[in-house]
């Protein structure tokens, strides 16, 4: 477990003090659910791109990965397309670890 401390102005203490574990995890929830919605759009956004390359070279990332044509154009693509593969990537765990909240 993480602890999480934040520091709140000195009036609203007592709405603290009301609150219980099932109020601060719904408040949690909301929140995930918010930046959920927002990697989902990236992701939506990313997967488009990385569909133009996969389209373009008629391969998949990880194929392309593996034997990159040797000109300019080609490389440069290749770093585009491995900064949103790995963007893609790390958005989808992302928002794994928001979802695990929802199988409480």
């Amino acid at each position: 477990m993480t602890t999480l401390s934040i520091e709140i102005p000195d009036d609203l203490k007592p709405l603290l003090d009301d609150l219980d574990y099932q109020t601060h995890l719904s408040a949690l929830k909301v929140v995930a659910l918010k930046n959920i919605k927002t990697k989902e759009k990236k992701i939506t956004e990313l997967m488009k791109k990385d569909q133009t390359f996969s389209t373009k070279y008629k391969l998949s990332f990880e194929e392309f990965n593996k034997n990159i044509p040797e000109d300019f154009g080609a490389h440069e693509d290749w770093i585009d397309w491995s900064y949103t593969h790995n963007l893609l990537l790390e958005l989808e765990s992302s928002i794994s670890k928001y979802k695990f909240l929802f199988s409480k």
